[in-house]
């Protein structure tokens, strides 16, 4: 089921003449498909007025230390026919996709920067500094073709633009294609609705990079990296209903920063890291349960497997080279059955990133993140009937941590007895409620004790480390025959080389299981850092 279709909130109304910030939606756009889009049946249907198209040339300015973008402040002078304007744009906030901030514009005489003349004094008086100190310099510079046409519809208008082009830095070059839904009136649903329209057609997905983020890319030759999973600061939320939207946004924020790692297909801890937010996210849900409406839980946690097992055949082969594979070829150098498994890893390997690329490119990732961005800039989750179970989210978000986190521990007790001495199915039934503790206990550290919290969560890394090699030698089984039984009638050598991998993992997971003792008494023995709450509120 669409998000679309699912109860919600019309959100935040903004009015014409009320609009303190700029709020907008950037899509990227497949080269080969911008007429298409442009053409589209529904922009023609909402436009209002005619179609203006504008040469924009413009630079940005900073200092050699990046001390504007060390402050999430963007400096630029742009150049439009005759007309230069001066923009600053600053307290960026997104909601995977829809961002909010203020902006700041000025009409000079040129395309020198005039600090004085930007509103915020704070800003100004850092800009005027670095200008008189002659450190302010031009970084980077855009040339794009701007189409631009107003959009209403039932009381709403945007300002939609499909930008082409190129931006340069430090003679690099990065292409532009991307369609921009900015809000002038109604309500943050309204551009949604346009996007969610044009994307049932069109291979569009949610920008996660401005033009200025690119540009500082060009420049400092940065490459995408991996990232692990933020640190929330709960501690000015009040009740579970302030934590919710930090909590599922920080998920979100792992998953789409992963995205240009994954696409890249160099490091497997992109696909790793992307995974890792993905089953967070499937957590936070899990968590969540019956204080958020039904059908927006059903619909999330079945889009959020499919992502998930779409990515699962490249992690596994990732995990199966460098971790099982690897360490049998260094101690058996040469070995020929080694090799050719070797080879049909690596190939298997590229099919697999291959297939993931397809993934992350096609329409229905593109339409979970949309809907996720949707949700969150609504708030999605208070558009219920008050209930018992929906009034949780207006109680303290402690006492519901508490509740949580006993619950969740409790099924750690019950799996973990089972699985010392238990099958490979306990061992993995366990490893699956540490997941859910760990999470649980990340999402709401920061109303804990920082010392008790760090300590807890140490014990569960160890536990689960040794319980995910468990899990990943017991995988190896099925991957090495799959991986052998491709080449029927073929090299014997493969066989035994298949054979090899597994004794030899098998062997060392006979170590494992001593220390999976050891860590789950560790665990067992230390001491918890949420209060124990009363019975009820566990059940």
């Amino acid at each position: 089921m669409a998000l679309s279709n699912l109860p919600r909130s019309e959100g935040p109304v903004i009015g014409p003449d009320e609009i303190p910030r700029e709020t907008e939606l950037k899509l990227s756009v497949q080269p080969d498909e911008a007429e298409k889009l442009w053409r589209h049946g529904l922009l023609r249907t909402l436009a209002e007025g005619r179609t203006s198209t504008r040469q924009l040339k413009a630079v940005y300015f900073d200092t050699d230390a990046l001390d504007l973008r060390r402050r999430g402040i963007e400096l630029r002078v742009r150049r439009e026919g005759r007309r230069y304007i001066q923009a600053v744009k600053s307290k960026r906030s997104a909601a995977l996709g829809l961002v909010t901030r203020d902006e700041d514009e000025v009409v000079l005489p040129d395309a020198t920067p005039r600090p004085a003349l930007i509103a915020d004094p704070d800003i100004r008086a850092l800009v005027e500094k670095l200008q008189a100190g002659d450190k302010l310099r031009a970084v980077f510079d855009t040339d794009i073709r701007r189409r631009s046409r107003t959009l209403t519809s039932a009381g709403a208008s945007l300002l939609a633009s499909l930008d082409t082009g190129a931006i340069q830095a430090a003679g690099r070059v990065a292409p532009v294609c991307e369609l921009e839904l900015e809000l002038l009136s109604g309500a943050a649903g309204d551009i949604f609705d346009v996007a969610a329209e044009l994307q049932k057609t069109l291979s569009l997905r949610i920008s996660g990079s401005g033009k200025a983020a690119i540009g500082y890319a060009l420049m400092t030759e940065e490459i995408a990296r991996p990232k692990k999973a933020g640190q929330l600061d709960l501690s000015d939320c009040e009740t579970l209903n302030d934590a919710v939207g930090m909590i599922a946004a920080e998920c979100l924020d792992q998953i789409l920063a992963n995205e240009p790692v994954v696409l890249a297909g160099e490091d497997p801890e992109g696909v790793h890291q992307m995974r890792v937010g993905l089953r967070r996210l499937r957590s936070f849900f899990s968590i969540m349960g019956t204080a958020f409406p039904e059908a927006q839980v059903t619909h999330f946690k079945a889009e959020l497997k499919w992502l998930a097992s779409e990515l699962g055949s490249a992690r596994d082969l990732d995990v199966f080279a460098t971790s099982l594979l690897a360490p049998v070829g260094d101690a058996f150098p040469g070995d020929s059955g080694l090799a050719l498994l070797g080879k049909d890893t690596v190939d298997a390997r590229k099919a697999a990133y291959a297939q993931v690329k397809a993934t992350l490119e096609g329409k229905r990732y593109g339409r979970l993140m949309l809907d996720f961005s949707r949700w969150l800039a609504e708030s999605a989750w208070t558009d219920q009937a008050l209930s018992s179970e929906s009034a949780r989210l207006y109680a303290p978000a402690r006492d519901f941590a508490d509740g949580l986190l006993e619950k969740r521990y409790r099924h750690v007790l019950k799996r973990g007895r089972k699985a010392t001495k238990g099958s490979v199915e306990d061992q993995h039934a366990l490893r699956i409620e540490i997941k859910k503790l760990r999470y649980a206990s990340e999402f709401f550290r920061s109303l804990y004790s920082k010392k008790k919290t760090s300590r807890y969560l140490r014990s569960l890394a160890e536990l689960q480390e040794v319980l995910g090699h468990l899990n990943d030698v017991a995988a190896a089984r099925d991957l090495v025959w799959k991986l052998t039984s491709m080449h029927k009638g073929g090299e014997p050598q493969r066989s035994i080389a298949a054979g090899l991998v597994i004794g030899w993992h098998a062997n060392a997971a006979d170590a494992s299981l001593q220390g999976l003792s050891l860590s789950w008494r560790r665990l067992h023995e230390a001491e918890r850092f949420w209060n124990k709450p009363e019975p009820s509120d566990t059940a």
